[in-house]
C-alpha cells in the first residue's frame, strides 16, 4: 500500500449525502482545511473522473486486497434489516440524554447566498428515517 498515492474522494451519488454539484467545491475546501496534506476530490455523480476512480478502487480491492465480488456488492438476505435500521433500533434502546439532538442537513436551499436560511429550524430524525 505504500506505493499507492491515496486520495479522499467524496461525491454526491448517495442517498445519505447528495448535495447539489455547485456545493462540491465548498465541501472540498472544507475537507482540505480539516485534513491538511490529504489529496481531496469532490466529484459530481456524472463526472467521468468519479467513474474512473470507482473502477480503479474496485480493481485494487480485487487484485491487491483479495476482496471478493460478493464483498463489493453487499446484499440483504430475505427478511434481513439494513444496517441503518438495526443501528437506529439499537440507539432507541439505549437511554441517552443527547439521543434526540437536532441534526441539520446541508440542502440545495442552504446555499442561497442571502442568509434567508440562517434561522432554519433543525431537523429531528424520526424512527423511520
Amino acid at each position: 500500500d505504500s506505493d499507492v498515492e491515496w486520495e479522499f474522494v467524496i461525491d454526491n451519488n448517495s442517498g445519505t449525502y447528495a448535495p447539489n454539484k455547485e456545493l462540491l467545491p465548498k465541501l472540498k475546501e472544507l475537507l482540505e482545511y480539516n485534513f491538511p496534506g490529504f489529496t481531496i476530490l469532490a466529484l459530481d455523480r456524472e463526472d467521468e473522473e468519479l467513474k474512473r476512480s470507482v473502477a480503479a478502487c474496485r480493481q485494487y480491492a480485487l487484485g491487491k486486497r483479495e476482496v471478493t465480488e460478493d464483498e463489493l456488492e453487499p446484499h440483504l438476505s430475505p427478511g434481513e434489516a439494513p444496517l441503518s435500521k438495526r443501528i437506529w433500533e439499537f440507539r432507541k434502546s439505549i437511554p441517552c440524554e443527547n439521543q434526540s439532538e437536532p441534526r441539520m442537513s446541508l440542502t440545495d436551499d442552504d446555499n442561497d447566498g442571502d442568509n434567508k436560511n440562517k434561522n432554519k429550524q433543525p431537523h429531528y430524525p424520526e424512527a423511520n428515517e
